[in-house]
């Protein structure tokens, strides 16, 4: 009992000084100012996350009175002589075993909080301190002496204490485990015969942030995506794709239901879905037409995709408020080391496999878990047709995973996300078809939500007078004018359709009306569609349109080419509350604000009209000019416009 107490009382103690740790650059970051006091404590506490923080902080504790335990048993039996007092004995030789936590916990997690440059002469002076201390505590010249007690004590004090057998086992498995999902492997699968149906299996492989202009059909392995580059190839590939609103959220839905933002109701990410609750997805007909649905993503933060949506099963990190700050607080040594260890997300769900938390998010090990989960969802579906929607987030700010090496270049680090994203999808491909999900009848669509504004995208306009405006709009959902935020990748593989590339104007409202017409002999009701089925369009003579963008929420500090993500949590939390179910939504009372502050904009593949603050404006693209719009053509424009 008194060990245990011990423990607990090390682990406790652990964990204070790592918190303080973290609170301290937390509000050295924050600069001093009051960051929640826009956040409701109330609704805070009485909502689920309560008893999610309390199941975080019990696990935290058993975590670190593990490793308090085996150091303290550790310390008993290399306790050779009696020249330094047990207390600071003890206490020296704990915080030389955290010291060598840290230092290996470096090396495996190198984007950590807690990371040291572990090449740096005071690194190297501290170890050999630390090394110099534990070698003169034994007395140099007693040091074989004391190995030699140690290794023949050391059967008789295991056999005398059971409960050192379990720390032990507990910390080989752990060490072992690291080995095993260090090293990359590959599930061999059981071929399963999925369809007992005529109905073709539908797989959607999306990359979030994916550019366009990144990937190369004609010659994939000049791309960062060479895989996705190959498909897209071999697709009917849509080279003048857009979405109506870069953000995840709003184009998911405007996938899922084939309507513009406005109409479908989800103008934001982390949108009521009271507000959008009426509305009939893709995901719901292919269910009530006997598919098995599955949605999975490495990162739902933003993105709160459910099963009210259509979904049978929904894959990966759970979401809501325990993801924002549980996962934020979870950049602990210790607790970045269990994420290794197979099945980790059971204990620690919203720090294992979620791209959220990038600085130990390993996208192998997502793979590997969505992989043996897919298998599961084919045993499940017991020879149903399959609808699978797969995103993956590696590709969004802030560029960076467990093992990445940032620089910096905003594109560099873009580029090389982009490429590990690619491998993912790589993986996933190959096991949906060992598995023969994808197969001679199935229907793949490659694709991203939205784009990318990098610093080298920025655009200068000319009116006619000289005057100059320069567009930026770094990111995605910042600027409808930034044509890269929304042009995104698409291509559709059928037996049935043709590889070749098509330049007709399209959009992620088109997706959902194409396949229902692709897949036959769907029953469901008629719909009202503001997108149409581009696979009947006359490609020798396709029609005039005019695609929709708007922006999304938006504050100061987005506008910015260094993104401080606590300063974009201070100035964009007011507009936030938090659900019973420890959900965070946006505010009723707000919503119809952050509407009215949108910027419109009109795209017909070489004209920009936008509008903003009751102002509108023309730019085209091609040559860099632009000029505003006088009242009879705008209101020409208006008549032509679709929203």
């Amino acid at each position: 009992m008194n060990h245990i107490i011990k423990s607990l009382k090390y682990a406790f103690l652990l964990i204070l000084l790592q918190l303080a740790y973290s609170s301290l650059k937390f509000l050295l970051i924050f600069n001093g100012t009051k960051v929640f006091s826009s956040l409701n404590f109330t609704e805070v506490f009485s909502s689920h996350f309560s008893i999610e923080a309390i199941q975080f902080f019990i696990v935290v504790l058993i975590i670190h009175a593990l490793f308090a335990s085996t150091i303290i048993k550790l310390t008993k039996m290399l306790r050779a002589i009696d020249s330094i007092r047990p207390a600071i004995l003890n206490f020296s030789y704990f915080s030389i075993c955290y010291f060598y936590l840290i230092l290996i916990h470096s090396y495996f997690f190198p984007n950590s909080d807690f990371t040291i440059n572990t090449g740096s002469q005071y690194t190297l002076f501290i170890t050999l301190i630390a090394s110099t201390f534990i070698i003169y505590s034994f007395k140099t010249k007693q040091l074989a002496g004391t190995l030699n007690t140690i290794v023949k004590n050391s059967y008789s004090k295991i056999k005398a204490c059971p409960k050192t057998i379990v720390f032990l086992s507990i910390l080989l498995c752990f060490l072992l485990t690291l080995q095993l999902t260090k090293s990359a492997f590959i599930t061999n699968p059981t071929l399963f015969n999925t369809q007992t149906s005529n109905s073709p299996n539908i797989i959607i492989l999306s990359v979030d942030s994916l550019r366009a202009d990144i990937t190369n059909p004609a010659q994939p392995n000049s791309s960062p995506a060479p895989f996705i580059s190959e498909q897209l190839g071999l697709s009917h590939n849509f080279t003048q794709a857009y979405t109506p609103l870069a953000r995840t959220f709003p184009a998911w839905m405007s996938l899922l239901t084939g309507k513009q933002p406005k109409n479908h109701k989800a103008e934001f990410n982390l949108t009521n879905p009271e507000r959008f609750k009426n509305e009939v997805t893709l995901a719901q007909i292919l269910q009530k037409n006997n598919y098995h649905t599955v949605f999975a993503s490495d990162e739902k933060r933003f993105a709160n995709i459910t099963n009210d949506l259509g979904f049978t099963e929904v894959l990966g990190p759970p979401y809501g408020l325990s993801d924002f700050l549980l996962g934020a607080f979870s950049d602990l040594p210790l607790l970045n080391f269990v994420t290794l260890i197979p099945h980790a997300e059971l204990i620690l769900p919203y720090s294992t496999n979620n791209r959220a938390t990038h600085k130990n998010y390993e996208p192998d090990s997502f793979t590997r878990y969505l992989n043996n989960k897919l298998e599961n969802s084919v045993a499940t579906a017991n020879g149903k047709p399959l609808f699978i929607a797969v995103h993956l987030c590696l590709p969004h700010h802030p560029f960076s995973w467990r093992l990445s090496h940032l620089t910096n270049s905003a594109e560099e680090n873009y580029t090389n996300t982009v490429i590990r994203a690619d491998q993912q999808i790589e993986s996933i491909y190959k096991s949906l078809k060992l598995l023969n999900i994808i197969n001679e009848d199935s229907i793949q669509i490659f694709m991203s939500d939205h784009g990318e504004a990098l610093p080298k995208d920025e655009k200068t306009f000319i009116k006619p007078n000289g005057t100059a405006k320069i567009i930026t709009g770094l990111g995605h959902g910042t600027n409808s004018l930034q044509i890269k935020q929304h042009h995104i990748v698409l291509g559709i593989q059928h037996p049935t359709l043709s590889t070749q590339n098509d330049s007709q104007m399209v959009s992620l409202i088109d997706i959902a009306p194409t396949l229902l017409e692709l897949v036959p002999n769907l029953n469901h009701p008629s719909l009202d569609f503001d997108g149409y089925n581009v696979l009947k369009t006359n490609l020798k003579n396709p029609k005039k349109r005019w695609l929709s963008f708007e922006t999304g929420y938006n504050v100061d500090a987005v506008k910015h080419a260094q993104l401080n993500e606590a300063e974009i949590f201070k100035q964009a939390a007011h507009a936030y509350k938090i659900t019973p179910e420890g959900k965070v939504v946006i505010k009723n009372n707000i919503y119809d604000k952050l509407v009215s502050q949108k910027q419109y904009t009109w795209w017909d593949g070489k004209f920009l009209i936008t509008h903003s603050n009751d102002k509108w404006d023309k730019y085209n693209w091609h040559d860099s000019t632009f000029i505003d719009i006088d009242k009879p053509l705008r209101l020409k424009f208006q008549e032509g416009l679709n929203h």
